[in-house]
């Protein structure tokens, strides 16, 4: 945890400088191995070159390779360097040409003399060019499809198991297995014990997918050994099973998740019959929220079916758990939160799989594109692009401020609406005489929007009145009429 301080002291604890150096020798073996062809590549454009221009005179291959030779050798400081430059660009893109940002002087929103003070561009071409991370002499590179990442894998599965402590509660989730499908994230997961698969006839089973990635995952993290005090898995409704969870009590852990009605092995007398009529879809009246029933099974101790009455039927399956009576907080459909009553395996459940269970972050505001089923992020107009820009034109930017918050007054409803601050992520224009991203010109030269210039005749701005309170005022400094109050807050 101390080294995740910042996300560059978690980047030096991941790409340890055995990574570094590692990988700036196998780049430094690649451009030797390619050395003679590349000084054939030069010599025949030189005599291409010639040929267009009479004047000029072409270099011998001898000379080509001696001035090849006499480059500095790659090292982890270059790497380092590289890296870092990669990401200042995915911070500031340059549309253009990746060399625009070695120019000396200004042209458009590119700024001068950023990348030249760290690495010249001849260096950074040389770098990318021959970055490897390892050899493609070595004989395993024909038969490991990862041999080209196969050092950054092993430093990084190192490393993260040297640092890890493994808490006593773990969670899984579709987040905690790999997916290669871009339309349906459970595609690739096979449910049971892993996807079929035979080598010189002897069938074999994946252990990369499913319940048994699970138990591997676990194995590489605790060991196979028994444990003095048991741990619980949380686990997400596609993968609880009843093999799962028996698997799972053998090596000493404890489970909970919700489950599947369809699997097999749950119990008869709390889950619906598959041919029924009519599915349970929501609660009865007759039913009050927070009803419990639950049934053990007599092969397996402590392994419970439990079916829990909220707005819908929740079915649980869980081995070890407690089904004291505890509370839960839900909302009510009136909007009001409320305590219900549910099982304690419930109230663990909700508490460490709601910590981890993730879903992609600023999904609300989306509009839907010009292909049927295909969702984009709604852009809006940047704070700060409204004023400098020329011309005013809506939808610049989908990027905002987690801390700024534009709070609005209607003085009829009396409601207090809160909207983000939409800015841009790029560099575009400069203050005072000094190229800045939009986030710095809005926080530190505006003031979080306090000092704002104006732009035009009857704009909104906000300004500071003499109780230290914000108020929207016109570009002349007159107060508008009492329709809206804007108050700019910012989030410590």
């Amino acid at each position: 945890m101390a080294a995740a301080v910042t996300p560059v002291c978690a980047l030096f604890y991941f790409m340890t400088p055995g990574l570094w150096d590692d990988t700036a020798t196998a780049s430094e073996d690649y451009f030797v191995e390619k050395i003679d062809e590349r000084v054939n590549e030069q010599y025949q454009k030189q005599v291409a070159r010639e040929q267009k221009k009479p004047g000029y005179r072409r270099q011998t291959r001898e000379q080509i390779r001696v001035k090849l030779e006499q480059t500095p050798p790659i090292t982890g400081r270059d790497l380092c360097v590289f890296i870092g430059l990669l990401v200042a660009r995915t911070i500031s893109p340059n549309k253009e040409k990746l060399q625009h940002h070695w120019k000396t002087t200004d042209e458009g929103a590119i700024p001068r003399g950023c990348f030249g003070r760290f690495m010249t561009r001849d260096r950074f071409a040389h770098v990318s060019r021959n970055l490897h991370f390892s050899s493609n002499t070595d004989p395993r590179a024909a038969t490991d499809r990862a041999w080209k990442l196969r050092p950054v894998i092993e430093a990084l599965q190192e490393t993260f198991r040297a640092g890890y402590m493994p808490p006593p509660v773990m969670a899984f989730d579709e987040a905690m297995f790999p997916s290669r499908s871009s339309f349906n994230i459970m595609r690739v997961f096979e449910v049971y014990l892993g996807k079929a698969g035979s080598a010189d006839g002897v069938a074999l089973r994946d252990e990369r997918t499913g319940p048994v990635s699970v138990v591997r995952n676990l194995r590489a993290a605790f060991g196979d050994g028994p444990f003095p005090e048991k741990r619980l898995i949380v686990i997400d409704r596609f993968y609880t099973s009843v093999p799962l969870t028996m698997q799972l009590w053998t090596m000493g852990y404890y489970s909970v998740g919700t489950v599947q009605t369809n699997r097999k092995g749950l119990a008869a007398q709390i889950v619906p019959p598959k041919k029924a009529k009519k599915k349970e879809q929501s609660r009865p009246a007759g039913i009050e929220r927070g009803t419990l029933t639950y049934a053990e099974s007599s092969l397996v101790p402590r392994m419970r079916t439990t079916k829990w009455w909220d707005n819908r039927p929740v079915y649980l399956l869980s081995i070890g758990g407690s089904t004291e009576v505890d509370r839960i907080v839900r909302r009510a459909k009136s909007g009001v939160q409320e305590e219900v009553v549910c099982p304690r395996i419930v109230k663990d459940y909700q508490t460490f799989m709601g910590r981890v269970d993730h879903m992609p972050i600023q999904t609300v505001d989306t509009r839907r594109g010009n292909t049927d089923g295909v969702k984009k992020r709604r852009q809006r107009a940047c704070k700060v692009c409204s004023v400098l820009k020329e011309k005013v034109t809506g939808g610049d930017t989908s990027f905002q401020c987690s801390a700024c918050k534009l709070k609005t007054i209607d003085q009829k409803t009396g409601e207090l609406k809160e909207s983000p601050v939409y800015l841009c992520n790029k560099v575009k224009h400069s203050f005072d005489g000094q190229a800045r991203t939009y986030f710095e010109i809005w926080h530190t030269c505006w003031r979080n929007g306090t000092f704002k210039p104006s732009r035009g005749k009857r704009k909104l701005r906000v300004r500071v009145t003499e109780d230290g309170e914000a108020a929207a005022t016109d570009d002349e400094g007159t107060p508008q009429p009492q329709r809206h109050r804007v108050v700019m807050t910012t989030s410590s």
